[in-house]
């Protein structure tokens, strides 16, 4: 930590510094001087997941919940997939008796945590359908890409190797719609 300290005073617009003394600081249980660190990386940085979560949790166990909501909120918007924020929002409203609200968050939390499920899944079986298609298994390919796309419909990858299955496989038509679908869900 001493090291951070010193590098923080040389480089004071590093939010990442902060980030890891806040971080550091939340490990030792030193709730207080984790905020005041976390504080200053959201400053500079008022758009990472990462330093508003850890934020709102350091305020949350100072107690102060209107400010963690916030930080979590903020959490929340910034990336909508990752699940820490909602269940340690659902943590706050059962602490504060506002069991809908608990129950809501709580809901989020476990579709967040399904959706990562649910693309992890979906990249394990484009693996799976890359092999098949490097062993000549084109119908094998689209099919386990076809399995991949149910999982994670916006993975514009797996339209795309999909749709290069089936053309091999020899279904055009449908091999063209999922190139077009590719193309639609590629930024």
């Amino acid at each position: 930590m001493p090291l951070l300290r010193e590098y923080v005073q040389h480089v004071p617009g590093n939010y990442e510094a902060y980030y890891a003394m806040g971080r550091a600081y939340l490990q030792q249980g030193d709730l207080q001087k984790a905020a005041d660190q976390l504080a200053r990386a959201a400053q500079l940085k008022p758009d990472n997941y990462g330093v508003l979560y850890n934020y709102g949790h350091a305020l949350s166990g100072l107690g102060r919940t209107e400010d963690a909501i916030r930080a979590l909120r903020a959490a929340e918007k910034d990336d909508p997939s990752q699940s820490g924020a909602s269940y340690e929002l659902s943590l706050i409203y059962r602490r504060e008796k506002k069991m809908e609200l608990a129950q809501q968050e709580m809901e989020a939390f476990q579709k967040a945590k399904q959706r990562t499920s649910d693309v992890s899944t979906a990249a394990a079986l484009g693996t799976k359908a890359n092999q098949l298609l490097t062993q000549g298994d084109a119908q094998g390919a689209a099919r386990e890409y076809e399995q991949a796309i149910k999982l994670d419909p916006k993975r514009a990858s797996a339209h795309l190797l999909a749709g290069e299955a089936l053309i091999h496989d020899g279904n055009i038509a449908d091999g063209l719609k999922e190139l077009e679908t590719a193309s639609d869900e590629s930024p």
